[in-house]
């Protein structure tokens, strides 16, 4: 919570009633008042700092600089330039970020974009489009990735509904889709090459290389991996069904019919498909193009 309340004249803990740290008054768009340490908020933000630097209508002396931004917004404006001695804000509501950063854009107020970066960034139970989104905005080029990556594991429809979706332009969105395509691809051909093996002569190419003609029961387990695929390419939504419901008369017991090889038991299964995720995600993380 922030240190400055709401509808009410809060002075700046480090004021001093003399000299160079003199308060300024600041009103919010709301209502608010916010008496502040020049000095501080001088040092934190350049906008404040040549506004300052021009001398004022001694008629205005006293009076509150009225600000856009309601009273939230500046309060956490002056608790993350007091950041050494306060808490930082609350920040798990995007749209609070975006306003927040869109007035440290204005105010000039370096200091906190890396610190908002810092802490709403890479949270797996945060909304990973709204984290895109963000990276996006900004360039922050791993975080981009990252939430990439994320966002393999959720359905097209909880995507389209974000809120952060509404921030990416349309760049963006397509850059976010092809990359589920992709990935869906990627790993489908994956699962596709486990149902093949060598049989025969390695040197021939007529019979070297052999694809199982599914039975039904491999053709119901192949259904259902790849609708799974189809709701999140990232592939980890797979693993129970593969493990636990083994009990499909003859899905695990098949056979070649050429050389008698078992086909892969629904653990060993699961473990190549993760293993393949893993791999890809690897190779996300460092794509350049996401």
């Amino acid at each position: 919570m922030s240190l400055f309340l709401r509808n009410m004249e809060v002075e700046d803990s480090q004021y001093r009633p003399d000299g160079e740290n003199a308060q300024l008054k600041l009103m919010s768009a709301d209502g608010t008042e916010f008496k502040v340490n020049t000095v501080i908020l001088t040092m934190g933000s350049r906008f404040f700092r040549e506004m300052l630097e021009i001398p004022r209508d001694p008629a205005e002396a006293g009076k509150p600089v009225e600000l856009a931004e309601n009273g939230d917004i500046i309060a956490a404006l002056l608790d993350i330039v007091h950041a050494d001695e306060r808490p930082m804000p609350d920040l798990s509501d995007f749209d609070f970020v975006w306003r927040l950063l869109k007035a440290a854009d204005k105010y000039d107020m370096p200091r906190v974009l890396p610190l908002v970066r810092s802490h709403v960034m890479f949270k797996p139970g945060s909304d990973v489009i709204e984290q895109y989104a963000l990276a996006s905005a900004h360039d922050w080029a791993e975080e981009r990735r990252w939430a990439a990556v994320q966002a393999l594991g959720l359905d097209l429809h909880s995507i389209l509904n974000s809120s952060g979706i509404k921030k990416l332009s349309t760049d963006g969105i397509v850059k976010l889709l092809k990359h589920r395509t992709e990935r869906r691809r990627l790993l489908e051909d994956g699962i596709i090459s486990i149902f093949s093996h060598e049989c025969g002569d390695p040197e021939d190419p007529d019979t070297g290389w052999r694809y199982r003609d599914p039975s039904p029961p491999w053709k119901l387990a192949m259904a259902y991996i790849l609708s799974e695929l189809d709701k999140c390419p990232r592939g980890d939504n797979i693993g129970t069904w593969l493990i636990w419901h083994d009990y499909n008369p003859g899905l695990w017991d098949e056979t070649c019919g050429e050389c008698g090889t078992p086909i892969i038991k629904p653990e060993a299964l699961w473990a190549d498909l993760q293993e393949r995720i893993v791999e890809l995600d690897a190779k996300d993380l460092k794509d350049t193009s996401l």
